[in-house]
């Protein structure tokens, strides 16, 4: 019996997710360059991926900060502080891998809305990959963070929730 529920776990990962995960967009996404052209977008290098919705950026001649895209919330996941009977939320795992997928080593484009910091002092961003694409939109679009608007900071929300709105008819990930 051991010996097949050890088969079985082999089999299934043991429900671990892997960094090997690829995640394909179900349907198109809008590019923003000329969002990114602007001259108040700050350009950056993701140095340290957090979570699927915090991550670390090097500015040239500003240093380090800490990002936190606006209008996105992603599930959480366990971090190493955390007691060793924390659990993932659904999805959280897989958001994580893909942010660190499309950020890690990458230039992004980072622009603010109306506040720039939040309450734990992370920088808060539109951010931009240099396909022209938003992080936030492609987050949405697979299904891996759902719309938070806190106002005055909801500039693009008409675009995000067509985006979120997509990937639940569609039935994405955590929209199944």
């Amino acid at each position: 019996m051991k010996r097949l529920l050890a088969l079985v776990c082999l089999l299934t990962a043991c429900g671990i997710h892997t960094e090997e995960e690829t995640f394909e967009l179900e349907f198109e996404l809008h590019t923003y360059v000329d969002r990114i052209e602007q001259e108040h977008i700050r350009e950056g290098t993701v140095t340290h991926v957090v979570d699927g919705d915090t991550f670390d950026v090097v500015i040239a001649g500003e240093g380090e900060e800490r990002i936190r895209p606006y209008m996105v919330d992603a599930p959480e996941i366990c971090h190493g502080h955390d007691p060793p009977t924390c659990e993932s939320e659904p999805w959280g795992d897989e958001a994580a891998i893909f942010a660190r997928q499309a950020l890690l080593g990458e230039t992004v484009y980072l622009e603010q809305d109306e506040t720039t910091v939040d309450r734990f002092d992370r920088t808060l961003a539109y951010v931009y990959l240099e396909d022209g694409t938003m992080f936030q939109e492609k987050l949405l679009a697979l299904g891996l963070a759902e719309v938070v608007v806190y106002p005055p900071d909801d500039k693009y929300e008409a675009d995000l929730r067509a985006v979120e709105e997509e990937a639940r008819e569609r039935g994405i990930r955590m929209w199944e």
